[in-house]
């Protein structure tokens, strides 16, 4: 009878354990991304084309959702997070639709619940804290330098990058330069920049008919109209970019040159 009620509290005992250590888990490697011309057009700097795109979930910036989901799959133990300054209130429905419908990897979505704080103590107060929560060994930040993000970017570079592998992803939507420089910090308009980047680090492989398909698309991209699915809308304004990469195969230096042409031919 006593050596039952040993094995039954010693399982119980298990169990127990199990919970407990779940329950504290976090993820290996965190991926902090933003929306708003990041992944999705919205025109920010502009107040009557962000009005116009604000509920355009159409308006998706191509080759994102790939990627995330390239990451999602070949980047063991990785969690999504989707950072945004929108307004919770307006925006939450709009921003889960459209994670949902470009088949984005499932992920907490974390909008502006208050305009008490800016956009930045938003930003780096809920980075904090999904830092704290899930003491990641490896963190991926992605943004754009439309708004606030190469600050919010810098600032948890300063106070988390000795420890922890931190690398910074800004996409050049418009041609402000960013006001300082960055340790680890990739400039980028395309998927391809980000992908090869997390390769050359060891994250994850990014296999070449992937990236001959997206500059496939790119190359023969036009447009149509001024809103729905491309990877340079036409109110982009990437002048300034430059190459961040050593350009190893043919037609990724032939890409370059494309990209290059695109944001720097006025």
């Amino acid at each position: 009878m006593g050596m039952g009620m040993d094995s039954k509290f010693c399982k119980l005992f298990v169990v127990l354990l199990l919970l407990v250590c779940c329950s504290f888990s976090g993820a290996k490697t965190l991926v902090v991304s933003d929306i708003d011309d990041t992944i999705k057009a919205s025109h920010v700097n502009s107040y009557r084309n962000s009005l116009r795109f604000a509920y355009a979930t159409e308006n998706l910036i191509k080759g994102m959702p790939g990627l995330y989901n390239h990451v999602s799959k070949n980047i063991e133990d990785v969690k999504f997070v989707y950072l945004s300054s929108a307004p919770e209130r307006l925006m939450r429905g709009s921003h889960s639709e459209f994670l949902k419908i470009h088949n984005f990897p499932e992920g907490e979505l974390i909008l502006r619940k208050t305009f008490n704080f800016s956009s930045f103590r938003h930003k780096f107060k809920n980075i904090e804290e999904l830092v704290d929560a899930n003491n990641p060994e490896v963190l991926i930040l992605i943004g754009d330098n439309g708004e606030g993000d190469p600050e919010v970017f810098n600032a948890v570079i300063q106070e988390y990058g000795d420890d922890i592998e931190i690398y910074q992803f800004l996409r050049r939507t418009y041609s402000k330069p960013v006001p300082f420089s960055s340790y680890k910090r990739i400039e980028f308009v395309s998927p391809l920049e980000i992908c090869l980047n997390l390769e050359l680090h060891g994250l994850t492989a990014c296999p070449e008919h992937l990236l001959r398909i997206i500059a496939d698309e790119i190359t023969h991209e036009f447009y149509t109209k001024d809103y729905g699915a491309y990877y340079f809308h036409p109110y982009m304004d990437c002048r300034g970019y430059e190459w961040p990469l050593v350009k190893d195969l043919n037609f990724m230096s032939d890409l370059a040159n494309l990209l290059d042409k695109k944001c720097n031919t006025i």
